[in-house]
């Protein structure tokens, strides 16, 4: 089978969730339709569906991976691009735009399939783990 390119890229949003002690939330990817990404840490997010604006999703992908409502603090300034090759040979473009949230209510857990893990890390722990790409980066500018 021939890889398909899709023309558009696609635009996810991540949040970088900070605890009082300054650690970072981060979540160990279920989902297997990038084989790439699968097993990866990462931060709770994903794509922005029509009609609906960054903030709006990234507080409903929030609310779906982990269980928490969150309020945004601020966007970093800082968009990451990345292509990958996905299980159904389309390659695809995702440009993702990281919000700095924190919890105001629920208690993080992995309440859906695309989660497996869940974990509170320091910035030197961060950057021991398998990282999606680009999410170091947005450690480092929020810590």
């Amino acid at each position: 089978m021939e890889t398909v390119i899709c023309k558009e890229p696609i635009v996810a949003v991540i949040a970088l969730i900070k605890d009082a002690q300054g650690r970072v939330l981060v979540q160990k990817r279920g989902l297997d339709y990038i084989p790439a990404a699968f097993g990866i840490w990462e931060f709770p997010g994903g794509g922005i569906e029509f009609g609906e604006t960054p903030e709006e999703a990234i507080k409903r992908e929030v609310k779906e991976e982990i269980g928490c409502e969150v309020e945004i603090v601020r966007l970093l300034p800082y968009a990451h691009t990345n292509t990958w090759d996905r299980a159904d040979d389309k390659k695809i473009q995702v440009i993702v735009l990281c919000y700095e949230c924190r919890i105001v209510s629920g208690i993080p857990t992995p309440s859906h399939t695309e989660v497996t893990e869940i974990k509170w890390c320091t910035k030197e722990e961060a950057a021991r783990l398998h990282l999606m790409p680009g999410n170091l980066k947005y450690i480092e500018m929020a810590i």
